[in-house]
């Protein structure tokens, strides 16, 4: 979206009569137009300002109207590049996301306890974040479709590989909860499986 309207806004000033811009880089925007989906990159940048007139100027004279061209390619450059945002940091691609071996409940009196370990060659965990499915016991049986999940806990590693949680649960439901554990690196691992039962 943003070459785009850099595309017509430069278009339009070398149409405007000012002679801002020289010939050679009004057809060059004019191909650009022909094509929406074209975007406009350093090169592209580097490339109008050798057409401008001035750009190189001569021995013992300073460029002018292309001195004007080239601070206006430099500006819409920069804007375009500061427009992108902040990039994350880097990660490995060797890095291994903790992951989440066993995982079992124990269910007494409406007070549910999850209990988990994470495998030995996980790296340090950061925290942990707990999913719960929940379908009234009313409703009609669909065996084999998937459940849906929301997250309800995100609870602290402490940099412990292992952890329990208790939460209470209602009756008259169908329940599924599974939980995934994330890297101090950000990674989150892939989730445990689904325990389930009825309540």
């Amino acid at each position: 979206m943003l070459g785009g309207h850099l595309k017509k806004r430069i278009l339009v000033q070398g149409q405007g009569g000012h002679d801002i811009q020289t010939g050679g880089i009004l057809p060059y925007f004019e191909d650009l137009n022909s094509a929406s989906s074209a975007e406009i990159g350093p090169k592209d940048f580097f490339e109008i300002a050798s057409t401008v007139k001035g750009f190189q100027g001569t021995r013992g004279t300073a460029p002018t109207s292309g001195l004007f061209g080239v601070w206006l390619l430099a500006g819409l450059l920069f804007l375009a590049i500061a427009g992108c945002g902040v990039k994350a940091p880097p990660v490995s691609p060797d890095a291994k996301p903790p992951v989440v071996a066993a995982f079992d409940y124990t269910l007494a009196g409406g007070m549910l306890t999850l209990t988990w370990t994470l495998s030995g060659e996980s790296p340090t965990p950061q925290s942990y974040t707990l999913y719960r499915s929940r379908t009234p016991l009313t409703d009609k049986a669909c065996p084999g479709c998937p459940l849906a999940f929301e997250r309800i806990r995100t609870i602290p590693a402490d940099r412990r590989k292992s952890g329990t949680t208790t939460l209470p649960v209602k009756a008259g439901y169908h329940y599924g909860f599974k939980l995934t554990a994330t890297a101090e690196n950000g990674f989150e691992g892939p989730d445990s499986g689904t325990v389930r039962f009825r309540y």
